[in-house]
This record gives C-alpha cells, structure tokens and sequence, in this order.
C-alpha cells in the first residue's frame, strides 16, 4: 500500500514537473496564436475599409472626402504612399488593395495636389490569374 502510494504521489510530482519544465514554451505558444489571432482580425479590418472605398469610388461618395485626413479617417492608411508626375502636375498617390491580395487584386489610386486635397482618383480591377491544366 505505501509503495502505491508513493508510486501515485512520484507520478503527480513528475507530471507537475514537466507543466514546469515547459512553461516557457506553452506560453510562447500562446503568444503566437495570440498574434496570429490579431493579425487575422486586422487583415479582416483592412479588407472591409478597402471594400467601403470600392465602394465609395463606384458610387462617385468620394467625391465627399476631399482631403487626406477625411480619407485615412474613414478608410484607413494606405498600402503605398508615393509622389508622382501625371499631366506635367506632381501628386502624391494613395494605393489601397487588399491587404493579402498582393497582384491579381482590385486596386485604388487616389491623387492629392501639394496642399493634401483630393483631385484624382482610379478603380483598377483585379484579373483572374489563368488556370493551367484541365
């Protein structure tokens, strides 16, 4: 009976060791799924801002956010900010897209002039990529 009895309490203390003995790793673990979680969420939140500024755009309820800040208030920031020469004027272009959709995807081009405002705007499609094969 004592040996039972030791054997069932060396048991219970090598399994609350080895709880321990991984502690570190568990909780690495965790964080990952943690971040994971959040990234997701975030992905999520970025995909349904783009969509309201598809949206917004093919309605012509653009023409309501005439700066940047209205614009990063409503849709978010954008994927790519970049300065470029279009009809001998300089713009600063906006793109939005998907945030996991990196080529074939529906994009969003919005020209501001030196002073922040609104004053172009482009709805780019996405294409379908080929399938091969049968």
């Amino acid at each position: 009976m004592t040996r039972l009895l030791f054997s069932i309490a060396l048991i219970i203390f090598s399994a609350g060791c080895s709880k321990l003995a991984n502690l570190n790793e568990l909780l690495t673990l965790k964080s990952v799924a943690d971040s994971q979680a959040a990234m997701a969420k975030d992905v999520a939140a970025t995909n349904k801002l783009f969509d309201q500024l598809a949206a917004a755009i093919k309605s012509g309820a653009i023409k309501d956010y005439s700066s940047q800040d209205k614009i990063r208030k409503q849709f978010g920031v954008p994927i790519l900010e970049k300065q470029e020469s279009k009809d001998d004027e300089m713009y600063t272009v906006w793109l939005y897209r998907y945030a996991t959709e990196f080529f074939n995807s529906d994009k969003v081009y919005l020209y501001f002039n030196s002073s922040g405002t609104l004053q172009l705007w482009e709805f780019v499609e996405g294409k379908e990529t080929a399938k091969v094969g049968n």
